[in-house]
């Protein structure tokens, strides 16, 4: 498992226990009930004892000892279950069950790394389980027995809930720079993850490189300071590339749109409507300029005394997004998954090898020449 991805599963591990969901509602409910119910049990067994304490002085001097009368306190631990009853009912039941429908489905299969990884025992899948069962039962009937064990299964949830999400807290803080600036808020990040295993060092630098020289031509391009608005690295993780770049809001911005442009382009020619074609060597150039000439236009930019600069940008930065992607059947960019497809994935990785090779092949004999 890359830290991208266990990133990505613990939030949605959040995402399927919202603050203001049912299921925390009725979880958090649930357990302040407990509470309750056990302190009423202990005020309840206090004040047996108070009585018989009182009982044993008056029938030792046979007077009524005042300061040991028994307060008006809620010691009745019948009564706080018949007020959880009625306090439970108010969740939404429709609301909390396709809450755990959705948790379950996505977030507890045994499939899920989070799991695997960090509940190894499966106590939180049992946990989380037992709660479901014990609501069931408690909207059954509304008994006072299922209240109290739904109340108990919600204290237990609640508890193992807390402890996955401090783990959560200390691998987010371990893998992700909490003290950099939001980047994402501004609109000035661009985070790429490459999921193919990119181990070699010439490999990863080749990639990083590509993504310097597309923002270099950028900036160039649209009038931009490359000293002044440096791309900065916030990220950078190898085994499957993780990259995470902080420059210019504009030249951000159009980089993504190339690099999503980019790889529809190749999955798009490389599937063919559904049909396996052989891997595309190169982005299209007139597509590439194409786009780039509608977005400087969208920016403002009188792109008609530019189409010359714009040709000359569009070659390198056509160039420089086949070196990205060569290889890559599934990325994310900013969140948004790419893929050839599970079932051309392999293929498609057997053939970019080739094509590589013989990329390299042409590249040393050109040298040589």
């Amino acid at each position: 498992m890359t830290s991208y991805e266990l990133i990505n599963e613990i939030k949605q591990f959040r995402e399927a226990f919202p603050p203001k969901g049912a299921l925390l509602k009725a979880t958090d409910t649930g357990a302040q009930l407990f509470d309750k119910l056990a302190l009423s049990m202990e005020l309840s067994s206090f004040s047996r004892l108070r009585r018989q304490i009182r009982a044993s002085l008056e029938a030792m001097f046979t007077v009524k000892q005042e300061t040991l009368k028994d307060r008006q306190i809620d010691s009745n631990p019948r009564q706080v279950l018949r007020d959880a009853v009625e306090l439970l009912k108010q969740i939404r039941s429709r609301q909390l069950f396709a809450e755990i429908e959705y948790a379950e489905q996505n977030v507890l299969s045994k499939t899920n790394l989070v799991n695997r990884q960090i509940d190894d025992n499966n106590t939180f899948t049992m946990k989380f389980a037992e709660f479901v069962s014990a609501y069931e039962k408690f909207i059954e009937s509304y008994e006072l027995p299922a209240t109290l064990a739904f109340l108990k299964a919600a204290k237990a949830l609640e508890a193992a809930l807390e402890a996955r999400f401090e783990v959560f807290d200390q691998i987010e803080a371990a893998i992700v720079n909490t003290a950099s600036v939001d980047i994402n808020s501004q609109g000035k990040a661009i985070e790429l993850f490459l999921h193919s295993p990119t181990r070699h060092l010439s490999r990863v630098v080749s990639k990083l490189t590509a993504l310097t020289i597309i923002y270099s031509e950028l900036c160039r391009l649209i009038n931009v300071s490359e000293s002044a608005n440096p791309l900065i690295v916030t990220k950078v993780e190898t085994g499957s590339l993780w990259v995470k770049l902080f420059g210019e809001p504009q030249v951000t911005k159009l980089m993504a749109d190339l690099i999503r442009s980019g790889v529809q382009f190749l999955y798009r020619n490389y599937t063919n409507e559904g049909k396996l074609n052989s891997v595309p060597s190169k982005i299209d150039v007139v597509e590439t300029n194409i786009l780039l000439e509608q977005r400087m236009r969208a920016l403002g930019y009188d792109t008609t005394t530019m189409r010359e600069d714009i040709q000359k940008a569009g070659a390198v930065i056509s160039k420089q997004t086949n070196m990205l992607l060569e290889g890559e059947a599934v990325l994310l960019l900013n969140g948004e998954k790419f893929s050839v497809g599970a079932e051309l994935e392999k293929q498609y990785l057997e053939q970019s090898k080739t094509l590589l090779l013989t990329d390299a092949a042409d590249e040393e004999a050109l040298k040589d020449s």
